[in-house]
């Protein structure tokens, strides 16, 4: 199991990591921290998760031209494309359609559920 799935919570590594997840998730979600703060941390999560996935993929595969050689490799390019563009229809979905439905735009509308629709299909 991964690191707080329950049988690896002798490992003081996954001790940590688990701690550390529930202090920021805590914070986040207590709304505790004020503004700066959360955005600090949303910050440096987004930076520690990257971190994560290329040490992770370094681990894995050995070298970078795995990434495009082996089967293994190509699959996780294209998981990872996939992740990219769900981020970024989620972002166009935030920052050009969400104003465009406060200001009750029926195109808009229509364009977010035809957005939310794909972003269902390519996340099954």
């Amino acid at each position: 199991m991964g690191c707080g799935g329950g049988g690896d919570q002798g490992d003081p590594l996954c001790r940590h990591l688990v701690r550390g997840r529930r202090c920021v998730l805590s914070s986040l979600q207590r709304r505790t921290a004020r503004p700066d703060q959360r955005r600090r941390i949303r910050r440096w999560v987004g930076l520690c998760a990257g971190v994560a996935l290329v040490t992770s993929l370094w681990i894995l595969l050995g070298r970078p031209s795995d990434l495009w050689t082996s089967h293994y490799g190509q699959a996780v390019t294209i998981k990872l494309g996939f992740v990219a563009y769900l981020l970024s229809l989620a972002a166009f979905n935030k920052l050009r359609l969400t104003p465009r439905l406060q200001a009750n735009d029926a195109r808009a509308a229509f364009s977010f559920r035809r957005s939310i629709r794909f972003e269902m299909l390519l996340a099954v």
